[in-house]
């Protein structure tokens, strides 16, 4: 039998302007990216897509990737970003966990949104500080937190 492969469209990237197969829940992370940036203050070079994180659980290793990794215009990540297909809380304790050893210092914000909700996390406490695409924190706020943090 041959092998068929299920035809799918592209769409361009709303952040980078790449051309992306249009599969899973990429509509919910170009929704997301244009919020960030219409809305939000973000600009397309805050955004980064499609991160690899990589860490070591009992000698063995595991890669995963991150929809989105968001600085506040500093070049250094602050919050990341989840687009799940499903529900907002499914990923809730990989988005908090993925942003406690992202990089030297934890991430401020752990997100998981679909581009019509969000679930933000305070990544430190873990907490949820909010429901709403409202709670997703704009570039000067994210500015402040950001320079806030410190490693206890």
């Amino acid at each position: 039998m041959p092998d068929i492969q299920k035809p799918f469209t592209y769409i361009e990237d709303y952040a980078t302007g790449k051309k992306l197969p249009c599969i899973g829940a990429e509509a919910n992370r170009q929704a997301v990216e244009e919020f960030l940036i219409r809305h939000k203050g973000y600009d397309p070079a805050d955004i980064r897509i499609d991160v690899d994180i990589s860490f070591t659980v009992r000698q063995e290793p595991y890669s995963s990737r991150i929809d989105l990794l968001v600085s506040p215009g500093d070049g250094r990540p602050a919050m990341l970003i989840k687009c799940p297909a499903g529900s907002l809380y499914s990923c809730e304790r990989e988005v908090i966990a993925a942003a406690r050893i992202f990089g030297d210092l934890p991430l401020v914000y752990a997100v998981a949104s679909d581009g019509k909700s969000a679930v933000v996390w305070d990544v430190v406490s873990g907490r949820m500080r909010g429901e709403g695409l409202e709670w997703i924190p704009d570039k000067k706020e994210m500015k402040k937190a950001a320079a806030d943090r410190t490693v206890d």
